[in-house]
């Protein structure tokens, strides 16, 4: 599918998130989605070592995009937010915010 890749020893896409693969595949449309990181398409190697060099002398910009990547995450794709979407799809009653928030506490 493809790999995600860091300058460093990253813990999570939100540390350093350049992802190498498929543009159709979903990390790719993430970062398209949310401006979180950079996608470069496999094989692209020109692509590839030009970013690496402009984020080597940029590492603002790496900051700047976990940050994004951070937010993206709460904001879309937390437990709460992730089961009320399962309820949904599967026609059933969506918990309250309350019921929500005490099923994420004993996850």
């Amino acid at each position: 599918m493809g790999n995600c890749l860091s300058l460093n020893q990253p813990t999570n896409f939100s540390d350093e998130p350049l992802f190498v693969g498929p543009s159709e595949s979903t990390p790719a449309q993430i970062v398209r989605r949310f401006d979180c990181g950079w996608h470069i398409e496999p094989g692209d190697a020109l692509a590839l070592i030009s970013l690496m060099e402009t984020l080597d002398c940029h590492r603002d910009l790496i900051a700047a995009a976990g940050a994004r990547a951070r937010r993206a995450f709460e904001e879309n794709y937390d437990r709460s937010i992730g089961i009320a979407n399962i309820c949904k799809v599967l026609g059933i009653e969506v918990p309250s915010d309350k019921e929500l928030r005490a099923m994420s506490e004993h996850a």
